[in-house]
């Protein structure tokens, strides 16, 4: 974040204040010690890979979705950040999965999304049960005992 403080001509303080987005910026360093990012950088830089583009600022993505690197902070952050925000709901794997994949793309994301919401003690509790209620018991009015009369 840059804040820039100038003093107006009338006493007052304008403020001026820059905000960079942190992730995209982590994604970007790490995705230039990823060596599988590197090679998919490397042939989009020469004309190959048509499902990846690369930005103005050298940050890879494939089919309008950011490549993140094989990195597991960052793996992990992800769904932390979308899942664990107060703003979030605990949806569930599946649901998890359909919104990242709009914006995020990693080898095996479904897989890591599943583990996560396996460890996630909200959704655990949540979780509702797919079953139908048994409803009240009735004796058995047969006579040989086992359920035919």
């Amino acid at each position: 974040m840059n804040v820039c403080f100038t003093p107006d001509s009338n006493g007052s303080v304008i403020a001026n204040l820059q905000v960079k987005p942190i992730l995209l910026e982590q994604v970007k360093e790490a995705q230039k010690l990823d060596e599988k990012l590197v090679k998919l950088t490397r042939e989009v830089q020469n004309g190959g890979k048509l499902d990846f583009t690369l930005t103005e600022d050298g940050v890879l993505f494939y089919q309008n979705m950011l490549c993140i690197p094989n990195d597991d902070k960052l793996r992990r952050k992800i769904p932390n950040e979308t899942h664990i925000s107060p703003y979030a709901m605990h949806h569930g794997g599946t649901k998890m999965y359909q919104t990242s994949k709009e914006h995020y793309w990693w080898n095996g994301m479904k897989r890591d999304i599943a583990e996560f919401i396996s460890k996630c003690l909200v959704c655990q509790q949540v979780k509702a049960e797919h079953q139908v209620p048994v409803g009240l018991l009735h004796p058995c009015r047969c006579r040989n005992g086992n359920g035919r009369e």
